[in-house]
């Protein structure tokens, strides 16, 4: 075939660089706009965007609160670093699904960034840009990059303090390896003011791990470490928001350490606050890894099967843990996996960690196994093929969510609209059935009744002779014990709820 007309040349031409410059500047524009798209939708994300919003709602930075079954309250289960990005978002942004999802979009693209720029300086710019794509591209990183979730952020911080880790010892220059050293703790800070003591374990199991295998312990005492001005920034970083919340709620530490740090993971009655933790099957998150790290991880695997070569990722020999960036990398990802593999409380945003570091170890791997310039060049264009389904996959999504019309937003937006068609209603509020969702409180705040939960047929009855607007699932709402109940009202039938209005509203008005 004639190489001007390979299809790898007409798409990208030879500059490799300013081709992945153009596709990481398509990767970030993509994933903005997707997330102007899809709405916030319930439990997680709904519970996490309303305490963003309460923060700048009451002008309470401190205690992070939202709206749980009736009563208002402070969430326990989390630092809140996470939500002061989304409110710091919301303050610029507005009361939207793209200021409370940027922090996590945020949180992806530096981490790619800091991939990019640690392998770049210790490895070579081939490996830097596998290891950006593999982890970028990898599906579950891109939808999570898009959503209202503490784990993106903890993410970051988890890989960057790994990375500034592996950069440390890759180091020659004393003043860059100080500055490496102080960026372990100031990114274990921020980890542990996000999610708390499992951002110093998931750093600090791998690194301990590498240490014993090479016998590295001398290295702790390297004069390069900066054992005075790290540990104090780490304290400086977050003591002040543990006291304060201490000091405002004496109960506040032994629930946030002892609850949900310790007894969430080996027990299920462990005293959550705030409904039951998901369970899984014991060593679900070895799956969750594979699902994960999919579509790359195919590629090892394929190369594990395929005959008549000889095959790296076969072999195996201690020497591999001898390299910082892909021994630490190595046991990251595997460690990982392996802890919450002992616990049946794993959901699969827990194993987000493992996907930037199985992406270096992979993208290292790579460099040793395949022709650099056949290989980038199918990679680049395997990585827009890629960029495209995960687009198209999500904007169907959005398209659907939006036509199926079963958000929150939606159905609020239709209670918006009777209200400007019936006079009667403009003064009347929205009482969800049954349990108000936490992204109604986000979306419309003020038009929303906190109530407590209840029986369906019990929140119809009390409204019965009220102004209040009904929203009901359907489900509830062909159950034999409320049908009775709104016989004779007005209903709008709107995706998967209805809109049930006041007695003396109907359709004739």
């Amino acid at each position: 075939m004639n190489s001007e007309k390979c299809p790898t040349k007409i798409f990208f031409g030879n500059n490799i660089k300013r081709n992945f410059l153009i596709f990481f500047i398509a990767f970030i524009i993509i994933r903005l706009l997707l997330n102007f798209a899809i709405p916030v939708t319930d439990q997680t994300e709904g519970r996490y965007a309303l305490i963003g919003y309460e923060m700048v709602n009451k002008s309470d930075f401190l205690t992070p609160m939202f709206h749980h079954k009736g009563d208002f309250v402070a969430f326990k289960g989390k630092p809140p670093l996470a939500f002061w990005c989304e409110a710091f978002a919301i303050k610029f942004f507005g009361v939207n699904s793209f200021a409370v999802k940027l922090p996590s979009s945020l949180a992806a693209f530096l981490l790619l960034a800091l991939i990019y720029f640690v392998l770049k300086r210790y490895k070579n710019s081939y490996v830097a840009r596998n290891a950006v794509i593999f982890t970028g591209l990898s599906g579950l990183f891109f939808v999570y990059s898009g959503s209202v979730i503490v784990d993106m952020v903890l993410l970051f911080f988890i890989a960057s303090s790994l990375l500034a880790y592996m950069a440390f010892l890759e180091e020659k220059d004393k003043r860059i390896k100080i500055f490496w050293s102080i960026a372990v703790f100031i990114f274990a800070a921020g980890g542990f003011l996000t999610k708390g003591p499992i951002a110093i374990f998931e750093f600090g199991l791998p690194v301990f791990l590498w240490t014993l295998i090479n016998k590295q312990w001398k290295g702790l005492r390297d004069h390069s470490w900066a054992w005075a001005i790290g540990p104090l920034l780490f304290f400086i970083i977050v003591i002040p928001w543990f006291y304060l919340s201490h000091k405002n709620d004496a109960n506040f530490l032994e629930y946030f350490f002892v609850n949900e740090n310790f007894k969430r993971f080996i027990s299920k009655d462990y005293g959550d606050k705030y409904g039951a933790g998901r369970e899984f099957h014991y060593f679900a998150a070895v799956w969750m890894f594979l699902l994960s790290t999919l579509p790359w991880v195919l590629l090892p695997i394929y190369s594990w099967f395929k005959k008549g070569q000889q095959n790296i990722f076969k072999q195996f020999s201690w020497n591999i843990f001898k390299d910082p960036i892909s021994g630490i990398s190595l046991l990251a990802f595997s460690s990982i996996t392996l802890f919450w593999s002992l616990t049946s409380r794993s959901p699969i945003h827990y194993l987000l960690p493992t996907i930037p570091m199985f992406a270096v170890y992979l993208a290292v791997k790579c460099d040793e196994k395949f022709e650099r310039e056949k290989f980038v060049k199918n990679l680049m264009l395997g990585a827009w093929g890629m960029l495209i389904l995960l687009t198209i996959g999500l904007s169907s999504m959005a398209v659907f969510v939006r036509f199926d019309n079963s958000t929150t937003k939606y159905v609020l937006g239709e209670v918006r609209e009777l209200q400007k068609q019936y006079h009667s209603l403009q003064n009347s509020q929205v009482y969800f059935v049954r349990e108000t969702p936490y992204s109604a409180y986000f979306y419309d705040h003020d038009l929303i009744i906190n109530h407590k939960n209840e029986a369906e047929d019990y929140s119809v009855k009390i409204n019965e002779n009220t102004q209040n607007i009904l929203i009901i699932r359907s489900k509830y709402l062909r159950r034999e014990k409320v049908k009775p109940l709104v016989k004779g009202r007005t209903i709008y039938p709107v995706g998967a709820w209805n809109i049930i209005l006041p007695k003396e509203v109907n359709k004739n008005q």
